[in-house]
């Protein structure tokens, strides 16, 4: 198989895919464990933290419910949306660069997400609990204590998603 073929596959599953396991795994967003890496490491949430909860409830029309899990998440999937878009009306063209404006837009999304990381991690460490996850909830901690319980969720609903 070609690179280019393999592009072309890449590009056009990617939007649907995400879209369907957003759909398909909505509930094990909710429910599942925490798979973040640097979370399970550090005991501190990541700086895309809740963008797969937040996309879960986009794609069931959940817009109050994602904007609680990650305000950036309609705004980020929008940009995606943008640039499938337009890779997918550029394939055949193989001089195709990507506009300007979505290198601008990106280098504005990517200061959103810090300054929102820099707002939660005020919020999370002015917490006791935030502070108390810190000290127990790290990969080290938890393999000392044999805790293999999830981390506390800062920004986590206590309501279940609907349809339960």
């Amino acid at each position: 198989m070609s690179r280019r073929t393999l592009n072309v596959i890449v590009t056009a599953s990617s939007l649907p895919v995400l879209l369907a396991a957003s759909w398909l795994f909505y509930y094990a967003a909710f429910d599942g464990p925490t798979l973040c890496p640097f979370k399970l490491l550090s005991g501190v949430p990541c700086i895309t933290c809740g963008l797969t909860r937040a996309f879960a409830s986009l794609a069931h029309g959940e817009w109050a419910r994602a904007l609680i899990y990650h305000p950036l998440s309609p705004v980020f999937l929008a940009y995606i949306v943008c640039w499938y878009v337009l890779e997918i009306a550029n394939l055949r063209n193989p001089e195709y660069r990507q506009p300007r404006w979505m290198s601008s837009l990106i280098t504005v999304l990517l200061f959103g997400f810090i300054g929102m990381y820099a707002s939660r991690l005020t919020v999370f460490f002015s917490s006791p609990e935030g502070c108390r996850s810190l000290a127990t909830k790290n990969i080290v901690m938890r393999i000392v204590n044999r805790d293999m319980s999830n981390t506390y969720e800062p920004f986590a609903l206590d309501t279940p998603p609907r349809g339960r």
